[in-house]
Order: structure tokens, then sequence, then C-alpha cells
């Protein structure tokens, strides 16, 4: 590397560094400013006495010293400006990429991570099948029966975790906005943490009263934001305690709440606890909260967390507004309420 080039390295590296700086830059950039704003005075200044032939003559020169720099000083701030609000866009622009690049990586580890278990469970009956199938070439009649009740029962068994095995996988998808009902994609979505090997230990519990609860919005979003924050639960319950969701709803918001009796949230810990990549899980990534809030964000909702009345540790409550990100649709059933999707596997 030749000197030229060695030093304008260095030059945008030290710009660079002190643009960083923003109390630095700002003072820097004032002083700059004042200097060359004191030198164009007393120069021109100079330079009008020297020339003008009277004091109207005088009078013509400031005037127009005064509207160039005036005109000078507008352009470098135009200039200023838009190259600022151009590098930021840009680095907006960039961080948006990877936060959409970080929720989508989320989004598939969860999937997988359900997709396994399933995946487990699905082993364990296909090996009692095996055996079943196996007693049943030396079994008598009596024992034949019995068997083939038992081969029913494992397949109807392997048909249900199909069956989640496609919700997991649906969790990969954007989807589309639609008409489905709350409590039946709860529901679902509970029987697949179920499943999962941190909560399999786990009393879940569900309330929503004897309403049905049609939302229009984003459904495997939707399904994304109950996975994230049951198994956050669960695992605050070391995967041996108990969690309950409620849904409530009252001036045109339906609350979602997940209740756990775990430790609970300090309440100094609460404005972060939803910041990208902050975690305090030896194993987590930080993105499963940030992925909640996001979910939140696009139905025009949002998320808090509280202190669990019902069960003493922590409260997540999601708001979302009755109408979800599009047109307003019925809050219960009746003869002209729209069609509605019971299950998240189509």
């Amino acid at each position: 590397m030749n000197d030229s080039k060695l030093k304008r390295l260095v030059v945008r590296t030290w710009l660079r560094r002190f643009m960083t700086q923003p109390v630095r830059f700002a003072l820097w950039l004032a002083f700059g400013y004042f200097c060359f704003g004191m030198a164009y005075i007393l120069f021109s200044g100079d330079l009008a006495a020297e020339y003008a032939t009277s004091l109207e003559h005088l009078r013509q020169i400031e005037q127009i010293k005064g509207a160039v720099f005036i005109v000078v000083t507008t352009l470098l701030l135009f200039l200023f400006a838009f190259l600022l609000l151009r590098r930021q866009a840009r680095n907006e622009r960039i961080l948006n990429d990877y936060r959409v690049s970080l929720l989508n990586l989320n989004r598939r580890a969860t999937a997988g991570l359900f997709a396994s278990s399933v995946a487990h469970d699905i082993n364990n009956v296909l090996v009692v099948i095996e055996s079943v199938t196996e007693d049943v070439g030396e079994a008598d009649e009596k024992e034949r029966a019995v068997l083939i009740g038992f081969l029913a029962t494992a397949t109807q068994n392997l048909k249900e975790l199909s069956r989640r095995l496609a919700t997991a996988r649906d969790g990969l998808s954007e989807g589309e906005v639609r008409v489905f009902d709350l409590a039946a994609a709860v529901r679902e979505i509970q029987e697949l943490v179920g499943s999962h090997k941190k909560a399999r230990s786990c009393r879940f519990g569900f309330e929503a009263g004897k309403r049905t609860w049609h939302f229009h919005g984003y459904r495997a979003h939707f399904n994304q934001m109950m996975l994230n924050l049951l198994l956050n639960a669960a695992e605050a319950t070391e995967g041996a305690g108990r969690v309950e969701v409620r849904l409530r709803s009252g001036d045109g918001e339906i609350w979602i709440e997940v209740h756990d009796n775990g430790p609970g949230v300090p309440e100094e810990s609460r404005e972060r606890i939803m910041e990208p990549l902050n975690t305090t899980k030896e194993d987590g990534c930080g993105l499963g909260l940030l992925s909640v809030r996001t979910c939140a964000e696009q139905h025009g909702g949002s998320v808090e967390v509280t202190d669990s009345e019902a069960l003493g540790g922590a409260c997540f409550r999601v708001r979302l507004p009755v109408a979800g990100p599009g047109k307003p649709v019925a809050e219960s059933g009746g003869d002209h309420a729209p069609k509605v999707e019971n299950s998240f596997s189509g």
C-alpha cells in the first residue's frame, strides 16, 4: 500500500470514528460554521469598504454580500442534510433487513424445535405399531381383536401427530390476513407446546368464556406468537409448573393473557425484556419475545408484562384491536358471522 492510499484510509477511519460521537461532531461543526461566518464577515467587510465609492454603493455591496452568504450556506446546509439523511435511511434499511432476517431465523428455529419434538413422538408410536404388528401373527382370535384395536388407536395418534407437524410447518410461512377462531387457535397451540420436551410436565389451562372469538389477522404470525409465549412461560416454571391462557375483551380490544407460576419478571427488566438479543437463558438467543412484540405490532396491538394475580408469576398481556389489521368483523358468532377457520393446519 503506497503512502497516498494509506493517508486516505487513515482519514476515512478518523472521520468514521469522529462522526460516531454526536456531541463532539456537533461542537466541531458549530465551531467551523462560526469561524467561516466570522472570516467571511471580516474579509468581505474590508473588501466592501475598499471598493465602495459612496454610502449607497456600500449599502448595495453589503446587500449582495449578505445574499451570497445566505445562498451559499443554504446550499451547504441542504447538501449536508441530504447526505446525512440518505446515510441514515440506508442504515435504517440495513437494520430492518437484519431484523427481518433474525425474525425469520427465529421462526424457522422454533418450527424446527417443535417439528423434531413431534417427530420423536411419531417414532415412539411407530415402535408400538411395529411391536403390535409382530404379535398379531402369533395371537389367537380374541387377542388379535384387542391388538387390532391398539393398531387403530395408534393410527389415530399418528394422524394427530401429523396434524401437529403440519402446524409447526405452517409457522414458516408468512400467511395472509384471514378470519379464524382465537380460542380454537390457542387450544391447538397449547397441544403443540404440550408435546415439547421442555413443557411436557406443565399443566396448561385455558379460559375464554362461552362466547366465540372471531379475529381478522395473520394466522401464521399469531401461531408463532403463541408458540413463543407459551414456551417462554413453560420454561419460566422449569417445565413443571402451571401455565394458563385467558381471553378477554373490552373497549374495542382483545386481550390475550399468558399467566405462569414461575418467579416472574422484575420491574427493572420489563422495559428491555423484548429488545433484540436480550435474554437471561443460557441457550437463549433473545428473539422469541421480539417476535411476540413484532406480531402484536403487525396487528396494530402491543405487549405488556405484569405480575400474575392468578398464579403469582408473570403475566404477558397482548392487546389486539378487534378489527385486526384489516376490516372489522363480528366479535361473536351468529347468523351473519363470517366463515371461520378452526384449525391451524388448514
